[in-house]
């Protein structure tokens, strides 16, 4: 079937069809809309199309451009029984010279004749060999499609290029954005179904690993609802994890308005993890230039959640996960320097290469979230309970100032240790001699004259044989290590190996026992 597309139906009408040598004439917005949704199923299949579709400039080529678009359609669905005749009204050399993708006729399904009757209805196509779809790959690669300029940013492109692959590669939401009409973004479509790879299983175990996340909150700040809605769906089929979305609005506001707001749910939600992105006010975002700190992310991150270990905000403990296109190391290692907690990286469409990578990114989120999940189930209390060590000083008298003073070292000691660093058997270790220098201020002689002193103070103040127990076992295992030694030797946790497991466990216990202690101590 030979079929001539048009766009303006004074040029060749439907009754004109046969004196063209043409089977049927299809209009565009009537028989064929520009989202390509009622192509023809015959084969095999010629199109005539018109290489320009606004006559008032000879020089556009969307007539091309739909062409191409066309063509993938079919090459998508796995036919290569496809032909086009793009007609010009210059001659092919032209043609090659002013259009911005000559590579096209070197496709093999597309030719080039002149745009008059003669020449359509006197056409022959070239004989050629028929060719398998994935063949078509090296001459859609050689064609060096450009990226669409009609986005507001490369972050705003990003985006929706992230969306639509994230929630296509998962089967998530009817309300993803669609990138059809887009030539550049129908080129990566194809690949997808030229490359064979199948979907299903990957993203069935990406989904498996889903059910699998620790019970959680996660709160996600973006100004984009469409993130709100693929983070909530992501997470719909279980229900151990309880996502909570903000932002979508953060451009009409003020940015005090939008501090207070983030505050506030952080304060009511108390998540676990924060997903915050990077350039969450856009369009001001968008004006920034040099110092990137002036981003509202890194402002964010830096000014309201974090603050850093000598004077942390209410979320130091709480895992801060900035989500990104940014791929510059100076961006990253500032996000590092504000405190950040981990990355997930948006995919970008000028890395794309098929939905490998799409799994890979993917996965790597979900590492990343399980990592963060662990980190502030250990973190948020120890940090709690050290924001409630240090308001002692505000209630209590000078005498106990070299107290305060072993109390605000070891805060910061340990918040820095526990900020940068993999929470490992070493880091541990540290941060436990760090916190028991707060009960060694209390008595300056040696570490057996420690023990007989709280032993006697514990009996002394009242406190309670739940604390009473937990003092024995804590200064089991700092004997241990001081001793060097992985074993503990002495009280319920005998002949246990000190991992990383275990002081995790017993750090929090130590901070209670300090907490517990100094609170009637100070009385």
């Amino acid at each position: 079937m030979r079929y001539l597309i048009t766009f303006d139906t004074t040029i060749v009408t439907r009754e004109q069809a046969s004196e063209w040598g043409i089977d049927k004439v299809l209009v565009l917005g009537n028989d064929i809309t520009e989202n390509l949704l009622n192509l023809p199923h015959d084969k095999p299949l010629v199109f005539f199309i018109p290489t320009v579709r606004d006559y008032s400039n000879s020089l556009s080529y969307n007539g091309v451009n739909l062409a191409l678009r066309i063509l993938m359609k079919y090459l998508s669905n796995g036919r290569t029984d496809i032909d086009i005749v793009l007609m010009g009204n210059e001659s092919e050399a032209n043609f090659l010279l002013h259009y911005d993708y000559p590579n096209a006729l070197k496709i093999p399904s597309m030719h080039y004749i002149r745009f008059n009757k003669k020449s359509v209805a006197s056409y022959e196509l070239p004989l050629r060999d028929q060719m398998k779809v994935e063949e078509y790959k090296p001459f859609l690669d050689n064609l060096g499609l450009k990226i669409p300029s009609s986005f507001k940013s490369t972050h705003s492109l990003t985006n929706e290029w992230c969306l639509f692959k994230w929630n296509s590669f998962m089967g998530l939401n009817e309300n993803a954005p669609s990138l059809e009409g887009y030539l550049y973004f129908d080129y990566l479509i194809t690949l997808e179904k030229l490359n064979q790879i199948k979907s299903k299983k990957a993203s069935d175990h990406l989904k498996n690993r889903i059910s699998d996340i620790p019970a959680s909150r996660i709160l996600v700040i973006d100004d984009k609802e469409g993130w709100h809605r693929f983070f909530k769906e992501m997470f719909s089929k279980t229900d151990k994890v309880e996502v909570y979305c903000i932002g979508e609005n953060f451009n009409k506001l003020a940015f005090e308005d939008i501090e207070k707001i983030i505050v506030d749910e952080v304060d009511n939600f108390k998540p676990d993890v924060i997903i915050l992105d990077f350039r969450l006010m856009e369009d001001k975002d968008a004006e920034v230039k040099d110092d990137m700190k002036q981003i509202s992310g890194y402002h964010v991150l830096a000014k309201v959640l974090k603050g850093d270990y000598k004077e942390p905000l209410g979320s130091f403990g709480r895992q801060v996960i900035i989500f990104t296109a940014t791929s510059r190391i100076e961006n990253i290692l500032l996000l590092r320097q504000g405190n950040a907690d981990g990355f997930i990286l948006k995919e970008k469409a000028e890395n794309y290469h098929g939905k490998e990578i799409t799994k890979k990114v993917i996965s790597g989120m979900l590492t990343t979230l399980e990592t963060a999940i662990d980190r502030a189930k250990f973190l948020i209390p120890l940090n709690e309970m050290l924001d409630s060590l240090l308001a002692f000083k505000d209630t209590s008298s000078r005498d106990n100032n070299e107290v305060f003073i072993a109390i605000d070292m070891a805060s910061q000691s340990v918040r820095q240790l526990t900020q940068n660093n993999i929470l490992n058997e070493d880091i541990l270790k540290l941060v436990f001699l760090d916190l028991f220098a707060i009960l060694e201020s209390l008595k300056e002689d040696n570490i057996e004259s420690l023990y007989s002193y709280v032993n006697s103070e514990a009996s002394r103040i009242g406190l309670s044989p739940k604390y009473q127990m937990l003092w024995y076992d804590i200064r089991e295992i700092r004997k241990c290590i001081a001793h060097g030694d992985n074993i503990i030797r002495k009280g319920k946790l005998k002949d246990k190996t000190l991992s990383s497991t275990i002081l995790l466990d017993w750090v929090l216990k130590l901070v209670e026992f300090i907490l517990g202690f100094m609170t009637l101590y100070l009385k």
